[in-house]
C-alpha cells in the first residue's frame, strides 16, 4: 500500500477570485499530491448548506461558469498539469467521481460529505479554523462529531475538537514552501525600522488595530518604513504617503525580506499563514496572543506577543524590537529556526498515511 496511487477528490466552497489562506492550503495539497502521482480532481461547490444570500446563488453559478471556464485560479500557480477542475452546483454522489478519498474543507460541506456513498472513498473533514465568524456556532461544533475522519492543523484546534467531542482528531501542521519563503537579506543587516503588515477587511483579522498601531509608531519613529500588502484594493485609510501598498503582490518573499519586523493584529485565527511565511523570510514577528498564533509564536523566544483588539499593546510589543537591535535579531533567528519543522513533504505524506490507514 505504501506505493499506491490514489484517486482523490478535493472539495472546496465557491470559486475564489482572490487569494485566501484556507483555499491556498488545499491547492498546495492538490498540487503536491498530484506531483507524487495521485490523481486529483478539485471541485468548487457553489451551493453549501446554511449559506446566506441563497437567492444570489444561481447568478453566481452562471457568472463563474461563463467567466471561469477552466476554474483555475489566476492567483495560484500549479506545478502539476495533471489536476482536473470542476465547478458544481452542490456536493452529491452524482456530481463527483468515485474515488479512494474525498477531502472537504469548510464546516458546512461536512454535512454533505457524510451523505456520500462508499464509492467516494475515505471521507475526510479538513478543519482549518473554528469557523464561527458567520454564526451557526452550534452547527459548526456539531460538525466535529460527524461520522467522518477529522483532520485539523493546530494545537488549539486539536484541543478544541477533543474538548467538544472527547475524540482526538488527526493533526497535520501546515507545510510551507521553504524554497520560496527563505532568508535572502541577512537578518542583522536589515533596516531595523522597517515593518510589513497584511491588511484585510475581515473583522476577525483586526487590521484596524494594526493600522492604528502603525500610525502611532510612525509618529514616534519618523524614520519608520512600512510595507502593507492585501488581497483587496487599497482602502482610504491606507492611502497614506508613508505606506507602500502592494495589491496581491507576486514578490511577497521579497517584501518580507526587505523588512525587519512583521506585525499581525488578528483577533481570531486558525493559524496565521503570513506570520509564518514572514518568519521563514527572517522577520521578527509581533503577533496577538490568540490561540491560533501560539503554535509557532512563543513570547520572547520565537516572537513577541501582544493583546488582540488593542493598538497600544501592539505598539508596546513592537517598541521592544525597535529599541533593541540584538533582541530583534535573536527573535528573528529563533523564529526562523523554529518554523523549519513545518514542512510540506511531511504534511503531504501524513495525509496519504491517513488515507491508507482508513481504506
Amino acid at each position: 500500500m505504501q506505493n499506491s496511487k490514489f484517486n482523490i477528490n478535493i472539495i472546496l466552497p465557491f470559486f475564489p477570485k482572490k487569494p485566501g489562506g484556507g483555499v491556498k492550503i488545499m491547492y498546495e495539497y492538490a498540487d503536491r499530491l498530484s506531483l507524487l502521482g495521485h490523481n486529483i480532481i478539485i471541485y468548487h461547490v457553489n451551493n453549501t448548506r446554511y449559506i446566506n444570500n441563497f437567492f444570489l446563488l444561481p447568478f453566481r453559478y452562471l457568472y463563474h461558469k461563463i467567466r471561469y471556464k477552466k476554474f483555475i485560479p489566476i492567483w495560484y500557480t500549479f506545478s502539476s498539469n495533471k489536476i482536473s477542475f470542476k465547478y458544481i452546483w452542490t456536493l452529491s454522489n452524482k456530481n463527483i467521481k468515485d474515488a479512494d478519498a474525498t477531502i472537504s474543507t469548510w464546516w458546512s460541506l461536512a454535512y454533505d460529505l457524510i451523505k456520500l456513498n462508499d464509492k467516494k472513498g475515505v471521507k475526510i473533514n479538513f478543519i482549518q479554523d473554528h469557523e464561527t465568524w458567520a454564526g451557526y456556532v452550534d452547527k459548526v461544533q456539531k460538525s466535529y462529531s460527524l461520522p467522518v475522519i477529522h483532520v485539523t492543523t493546530s494545537d488549539f484546534l486539536e484541543k478544541l475538537i477533543y474538548d467538544l467531542t472527547k475524540k482526538k482528531p488527526h493533526k497535520i501542521y501546515y507545510g510551507f514552501d521553504n524554497i520560496k519563503f527563505k532568508i535572502i537579506n541577512k537578518i542583522e543587516e536589515r533596516n531595523p525600522f522597517s515593518i510589513c503588515f497584511m491588511y484585510s477587511n475581515e473583522v476577525r483579522k483586526g487590521s484596524k488595530y494594526g493600522i492604528k498601531a502603525l500610525q502611532i509608531l510612525k509618529d514616534q519613529y519618523p524614520q519608520l518604513t512600512v510595507d502593507v500588502f492585501s488581497a483587496i484594493i487599497i482602502p482610504n485609510n491606507l492611502n497614506l504617503p508613508w505606506i507602500n501598498f502592494h495589491l496581491q503582490p507576486k514578490n511577497l518573499p521579497l517584501i518580507y525580506n526587505r523588512n525587519a519586523i512583521f506585525i499581525t493584529s488578528s483577533i481570531k485565527e486558525g493559524w496565521g499563514m503570513p506570520a509564518t511565511e514572514a518568519m521563514f523570510c527572517g522577520c521578527a514577528v509581533v503577533a496577538t496572543n490568540i490561540e491560533g498564533h501560539l503554535t509557532f509564536v512563543k513570547n520572547m523566544e520565537t516572537g513577541i506577543t501582544c493583546n488582540p483588539g488593542n493598538e497600544y499593546s501592539i505598539v508596546e510589543s513592537t517598541q521592544l524590537l525597535l529599541n533593541n537591535h540584538n533582541l530583534r535579531v535573536n527573535i528573528a533567528n529563533n523564529g526562523n529556526l523554529f518554523v523549519q519543522q513545518f514542512d510540506w513533504g511531511f504534511a503531504t505524506q501524513k495525509m496519504v498515511s491517513i488515507i491508507q490507514a482508513n481504506l
